[in-house]
């Protein structure tokens, strides 16, 4: 956990860079900081590991105060990252990485084991060729990949990064955070991330720091941030889209009808119809015998056919459906796309477990993110 209690940076002629910030980070937990230039962002990131000592304040790591620790013990407890990512051009990637293991002096077969293992989890593979390339032999976003696996490489318990992932170009970049998001899940590490991109801090982190002029305006979770800004500077910083962002950060999962009425492929036309009739539905989705969805029916197109058909022979396929761990965003942007507009959701093997509907967006969004007048 980490704990900054009332902290404050004042330099030499009086700047005031962080002033009174007050902030709890609970172990495994994602912080981002975030906020326009110049706010106190990578200030308050530094002082944590005592690049840049406090003018007041206290922080705490694991309930120990970090001006009471040795600098160095304490480094070493912290993996580091920034955006330069400050690889060593004479060193190869195996000694980049290991640049921590070696100076705490692990034997050369445990911090060899642990740079394939970590070259491995960022997905540079085989780690025997990427090992021995030098830097300059790399992409940007492979570079990018080794600052990440170094600052992992004597597993520290805290990572720092500065905009690790700022120097990159947009595909390179959100791919690097998927990656990111799939270690963190692995890893569990307690995280201090600093960011101007709030799109990249809504993807990523489990708690968002917003900073103005040195002081800590909102804190909380992404979602609390866009639902309930707390004055005119959060709502203009998340943007007037922040209810489209908030869907970014919702899954199908939390909010599908997982029982809506359905109908087999075996049913007849005439049984269909009725049954909409009853259910006051517009379209019915098909699911077979196993429980894969197999497409939908809707009232219009059945009204004209001979009733004694099956469903199975006059469904419209889908051609996309949602999986349950989709962002709500890219669910929308489906519907959008159907003529049929309610999705289809199913799970990793393909069995139907529900729809999302227009109807119950709009019931999400006036439940969660619309502000009284």
């Amino acid at each position: 956990m980490i704990k900054l209690d009332n902290v404050s940076k004042v330099y030499a002629g009086g700047t005031e860079a962080v002033k009174e910030v007050t902030l709890e980070i609970p172990k495994g937990e994602l912080c981002i900081l975030v906020g326009p230039s110049g706010c106190g962002k990578t200030t308050t990131l530094r002082m944590i590991n005592r690049l840049i000592s406090l003018s007041s304040g206290k922080i705490f790591l694991n309930e120990r105060d970090i001006n009471q620790m040795d600098p160095n013990e304490l480094r070493r407890g912290i993996g580091y990252a920034i955006q330069e990512i400050g690889l060593f051009p004479h060193m190869t990637v195996e000694y980049n990485v290991a640049a921590v293991p070696r100076l705490l002096g692990w034997p050369r077969e445990k911090w060899r084991s642990r740079v394939n293992e970590l070259l491995e989890l960022v997905g540079l593979t085989p780690p025997e060729e990427f090992g021995k390339r030098y830097p300059s032999e790399l992409s940007g976003g492979q570079r990018q990949r080794v600052g990440v696996a170094r600052c992992l490489g004597a597993d520290p318990p805290v990572l720092l990064m500065d905009e690790p992932f700022g120097a990159i170009d947009p595909i390179t970049r959100e791919r690097l955070q998927d990656e990111f998001l799939r270690i963190q899940e692995e890893i569990q590490k307690t995280i201090v991330f600093v960011t101007h991109d709030l799109q990249e801090g809504l993807k990523l982190g489990d708690r968002i720091a917003l900073m103005r002029d040195g002081y800590l305006i909102q804190e909380g979770k992404p979602a609390e941030l866009l639902a309930k800004p707390k004055d005119d500077f959060v709502r203009n910083f998340v943007g007037t889209d922040r209810t489209l962002k908030a869907l970014t950060l919702v899954r199908l999962r939390e909010v599908l009808d997982d029982s809506p009425p359905t109908i087999e492929p075996e049913v007849t036309v005439s049984q269909a119809l009725q049954k909409m009739e009853d259910q006051n539905v517009r379209f019915l989705p098909v699911v077979n015998g196993d429980g894969t969805f197999a497409g939908w029916v809707n009232r219009g197109g059945l009204r004209n056919l001979d009733g004694d058909k099956q469903v199975g022979e006059v469904l419209v396929r889908a051609r996309k459906v949602g999986r349950r761990d989709m962002p709500v965003n890219e669910a929308l942007s489906l519907m959008l796309e159907s003529a049929i507009g309610n999705l289809a959701v199913v799970d990793r093997h393909d069995k139907f477990v529900g729809v999302l509907t227009f109807r119950r967006l709009y019931d999400i969004v006036q439940e969660h993110y619309l502000e009284e007048e």
